[in-house]
């Protein structure tokens, strides 16, 4: 019983946790841009909207998710309900996920530029991975998960599945099918599963549970690949519906905790962690095999490893003899760093965006592209090109507004190459003047492929580069004298990538023979050799100077490591002597569904393609829940929500519980998102209380009624330019209030009456942090609130408000300093606003007419133990807060000093197997004015 009860608990606060940010008529910013014509679909099993630039990829859309409906279904054994799918095309993000609260899917348009696309077009591998979470999520749709839905809408269908069935089987699950029915998929690519080979031939298993919740030091939870080894370990045993059966068992009671494990038990005979052992016995066996027939070449690692997972992607020699990487990892955010010969590393720049393809350098200069956000749209976004040049150490943005990925500088300089994709899913090859961004020169593929990471010949004549059509994925040179398209290696299923000239050869990137190398092919005879032959992989060819070196990357266990070796082709093994050993976990698979040609042969049905009528979805109520709101005033709520499928219009009906307050309401609103301010509109009626001073200065309590209407307008803009988040939001507001039954009348001219507020808000934060670090390096937030009564009222006051947080760097990469000012003031002549600011830490809240207040914090990590209590709790993050909090506050006349000094310690962990990183902590204040200690549950929600 006491687990029953601990895990409605725990459920409950990450319920609160998930929908803090969206409760209510919170609706932020993720839009398109006002304009666009959107069109719709109505195909059997789906509703697809769209911009109408795309109306043709939406009937190849329709057509593809409707022949692929059965095939997608078969396996789980369910027959999904119709879904709505958003497309989006006004932003660079490659990405696509499945909503269930409101339920719908969306799709950006734009393909990844490298990574594990594969040899699959992106609408295709879109189309078979987003929709089997669909089919997973109905599948789940039964037992005590239906009743969940039935009491809290899709909310509760949302909680029940995410609840139960872990990331790495839903994620795996679409990887399976993915590989399955189509000639690519991530499950075929040695690079995909490379870190789990690496970790165990390297002699390490970490537990199961490192492996599903991930490590602050070295080891960031994958459950693509993790979920794919066990999802296939299974279904090669068992078949191919063992996960329908597991689904259903577990959603049939899924209130009860460790249901999931329970189920697995049942139906296979295997708890998880035994699924797991049995399948990293296999296929560290399966990979022990396939090394045992590969002849490594030598090579030299210069760079030097971290304590943490760290990686040194894309060496680029330079003309001083070091070497330009792009580093991350999880105690690094990804910076351009200079690698010199003696081994120190020197950070050049950090971009403001990630990005996962290599840097250009020639002529003393490196060119790249940055996402850059609209400042209101955040679903519209342009990639810009950066240059930077080494003599300087300037940096400079080329283009703007564009949509270029990709840019590769000419040998001399005085060019750039680049890939863009627009708006209407077209393709170029462009050629800019280096100097001044503008366009010279522009290519298309004749089927449109997409085209990803171009690269010039020594002579600026040609360009290398991969093209992704249906046909598959191809390797190719571009003649800029005549616009002639030579392949190298035709469309299929080879998956070349990161093409690089030296002399008559094209280096690049390809698993043929099991394992990621580096291979060569010569530019007239086609003839092909293997460069280097790696344990784990080699990636990312790039030439020295002289061209007597190759530098590549390394994998081991550590990251992507930088290695270099003689690059002498009379060592080169040819092509046609190679016998390749591919892994092949997923060919049972792929017999127990439909075919790797399944999607070849597309139906051409032409869809009758309507308006989109956004009026029609602004009744579409999604979930009724009970959210706690993660600020001061832990306000508990019951609501009905409703969201549009565009994301612009919201309306919520709902009751309110104020814990500080002790007070209830009803309220009602509804909020547009579609201009550039946001609209707020509001009713609510409901109980207040404060407190005052009694004439024998006890505190004491008194209480009110208010009705009140309300109309507000936002403005949220991302300002983003850099490396540092910079956010501002102006809000105004203005409330009509009735105020009645009002206990309290000593000092007031009216007990009852009309009351008419008018707020004005902004908020400005610009902060820089990373993973593991407990505080943003460097940063500002600042926010000011000012409440007063302009109008005819019974009622008036006057509140003041001011909040600054400033961060900065602590004696160690990982620690952080956070110094506070916070200020209130309020002139209540009849009436008292919510106070804004919490008073001290350590005491409870109460009302002053005024106070200011100091903070220190520092705060650090203490340890990254990784440790699992028997499967009860995993912890993951240990990390410590000390604090000084100064006040000082005043009534009328008098004065009041409040300060409380301590420590705060907060344990980032994982709970009873729910998925969601919980940090909760306990703080130890002494108050001096009291003379004692004071302890306090914290669950630090927020900074």
């Amino acid at each position: 019983m006491g687990n029953h009860i601990l895990r409605a608990l725990v459920v409950l606060l990450i319920t609160a946790w998930g929908c803090a940010a969206q409760i209510g008529l919170n609706l932020e910013s993720m839009q398109n841009p006002p304009g666009l014509a959107w069109k719709q679909i109505d195909a059997a099993h789906f509703k697809i909207v769209f911009p109408v630039e795309i109306s043709r990829d939406a009937q190849q859309i329709a057509n593809l998710l409707e022949h692929l409906y059965e095939a997608d279904s078969r396996s789980l054994q369910m027959r999904p309900r119709r879904i709505s799918l958003v497309l989006h095309n006004q932003n660079t993000e490659s990405n696509g996920f499945v909503g269930l609260a409101p339920r719908q899917s969306e799709w950006f348009n734009t393909p990844p530029q490298v990574g594990l696309i594969g040899c699959v077009p992106w609408y295709h591998l879109l189309a078979v991975h987003e929709f089997r979470h669909v089919v997973q999520f109905d599948r789940a749709l039964c037992g005590m998960t239906k009743w969940l839905r039935f009491s809290f809408g899709d909310f509760g269908h949302a909680v029940g599945a995410m609840m139960n069935l872990p990331a790495w089987l839903l994620e795996g699950d679409a990887v399976v099918m993915e590989t399955a029915l189509t000639r690519g998929g991530r499950g075929r690519m040695p690079e995909f599963t490379m870190p789990i080979r690496t970790m165990l031939l390297s002699g390490k298993r970490h537990s199961y549970y490192k492996m599903i919740y991930g490590s602050y030091a070295d080891w960031p939870a994958d459950p693509y690949s993790f979920g794919y080894l066990m999802v296939s370990r299974l279904r090669r045993e068992k078949g191919a519906t063992i996960w329908s059966n597991v689904i259903g068992s577990t959603m049939a009671l899924s209130l009860l905790p460790y249901r999931f494990p329970w189920s697995l038990r049942r139906q296979t005979g295997l708890t998880a962690t035994g699924l797991y052992d049995a399948t990293m016995e296999e296929v560290k066996t399966l990979w022990q095999e396939q090394l045992a027939h590969v002849d490594l070449t030598q090579a030299e690692q210069i760079n030097h490893s971290d304590r943490f997972l760290t990686h040194y992607l894309f060496p680029k020699p330079l003309a001083d003899r070091s070497i330009l990487v792009l580093k991350f990892g999880l105690a690094d955010r990804y910076s351009l760093t200079r690698l010199s010969p003696d081994g120190k590393e020197k950070i050049l720049h950090l971009p403001a965006s990630p990005f996962i393809y290599p840097p250009s350098v020639e002529a003393n200069k490196i060119v790249w592209t940055e996402q850059r956000p609209h400042p209101r749209w955040g679903y519209a976004d342009y990639s810009s090109i950066q240059v930077y040049d080494l003599n300087s150490g300037r940096t400079h943005r080329l283009t703007d507004r564009s949509k270029y990925m990709a840019p590769a500088l000419s040998t001399d300089g005085r060019r750039i190459a680049a890939v863009e994709y627009t708006t209407t899913n077209h393709c170029d090859l462009v050629i800019l003047d280096a100097e001044t961004g503008k366009e010279i020169w522009r290519w298309s593929h004749p089927e449109n492929a997409f085209l990803m990471t171009p690269a010039w010949s020594a002579d600026n004549r040609w360009i290398a580069l991969n093209a992704l059509t249906t046909a598959g994925r191809s390797l190719g040179l571009i003649d800029l004298e005549t616009g002639r398209w030579q392949e190298l290696i035709a469309g299929g299923e080879e998956n070349t990538s990161l093409p690089t000239f030296f002399k008559d050869y094209v280096l690049f990137n390809w698993d043929y023979s099991g394992i990621d190398n580096i291979y060569a092919i010569h530019r007239r005879s086609k003839k092909i050799w293997q460069v280097t032959s790696r344990e784990f992989g080699a990636f990312n060819p790039s030439i020295s100077r002289d061209g007597r070196l190759l530098y590549f990357n390394d994998y081991d266990s550590k990251g992507y490591q930088v290695a270099v070796m003689e690059l002498d082709s009379t060592r080169w093994r040819e092509w046609s002597e190679i016998v390749p050993h591919p892994f092949g976990y997923h060919e049972p698979l792929v017999q127990q569904e439909a075919g790797v040609d399944f999607i070849k042969t597309l139906p051409d049905t032409t869809f009758k393609i309507e308006d989109y009528r956004s009026l029609k979805d602004a009744i579409r109520p999604h979930s009724w829940i009970l959210p706690i709101a993660a600020d001061s005033y832990e306000t508990i709520t019951a609501q009905l929500l409703s969201q549009n499928l565009l994301g612009t219009m919201g309306w919520t009906l709902g009751y309110a519980y104020n814990q500080n307050e002790k007070t209830h309401a009803c309220a009602a609103g509804l909020s547009y998102a579609g201009w550039y301010p946001i609209v707020d509109l509001g009713a609510r009626f409901g109980g207040r209380t404060s407190s005052y001073r009694d004439a024998q200065d006890q505190q004491q309590l008194y209480s009110w009624k208010e009705q009140g209407l309300s109309l507000g307008l936002r403005l949220p803009l991302n300002l983003t330019r850099s490396v540092y988040q910079t956010h501002l939001q102006l809000g105004a507001s203005a409330e009509y209030a009735r105020i009645s039954d009002k206990e309290f009348i000593e000092r007031y001219e009216h007990n009852n009456g009309a009351f008419a507020p008018v707020t004005y808000s902004a908020q400005f934060a610009r902060t820089c942090q990373w993973i593991n670090e407990v505080y943003p390096r460097f940063g500002q937030s600042i926010s000011v609130l000012y409440r007063h009564v302009p109008f005819h009222s019974d009622y008036h006051a006057r509140l003041t408000a001011a909040r600054l947080n400033l961060y900065f760097p602590g004696f160690h990469r990982l620690h952080g300093w956070r110094w506070q000012l916070a200020a209130e003031k309020q002139k209540a002549e009849n009436y008292r606003f919510e106070n804004q600011a919490r008073l001290c830490r350590g005491y409870s809240d109460r009302y002053h007419d005024f106070f200011y207040r100091w903070s220190a914090d520092y705060a650090l990590p203490l340890a990254f133990p990784d440790w699992n209590g028997w499967g009860l709790i995993y912890v993951k993050k240990l990390t410590a807060a000390l604090f000084y909090d100064d006040v000082r506050a005043r009534n009328d006349e008098r004065k009041s000093r409040y300060r409380a000094t301590g420590i705060e310690l907060t344990a980032y962990m994982h709970l009873l197997s729910i998925p969601v990183e919980l940090p909760l902590g306990v703080r130890f204040a002494y108050l001096p004015g009291e003379k004692k200690w004071q302890p306090e549950f914290i669950m630090a929600l927020e900074l």
